[in-house]
């Protein structure tokens, strides 16, 4: 039986360092197969979840749960 590969979220700001590379990784596992779910937030700095800045933080905290609970809840 093969390993199964999780699938990929990558939540990413414009100002974050290596936000660029975070983009290139996520296409790269597109084309090899995997499913990805890739968001950029223009005008966020790094950590912006985690320290409830900006108008955007609770949609992007909620997206990080939901992509959570999928990711348990599936049969293997």
């Amino acid at each position: 039986m093969a390993a199964r590969v999780p699938g990929d979220h990558d939540q990413y700001s414009e100002e974050r360092p290596l936000h660029t590379e975070a983009e290139e990784f996520g296409l790269r596992l597109a084309r090899l197969g995997t499913q990805v779910h890739l968001r950029q937030y223009q005008n966020r700095g790094h950590g912006f979840v985690i320290y409830a800045t900006g108008d955007e933080w609770q949609e992007a905290e909620q997206e990080i749960a939901k992509a959570l609970r999928g990711f348990f809840n599936e049969e293997e």
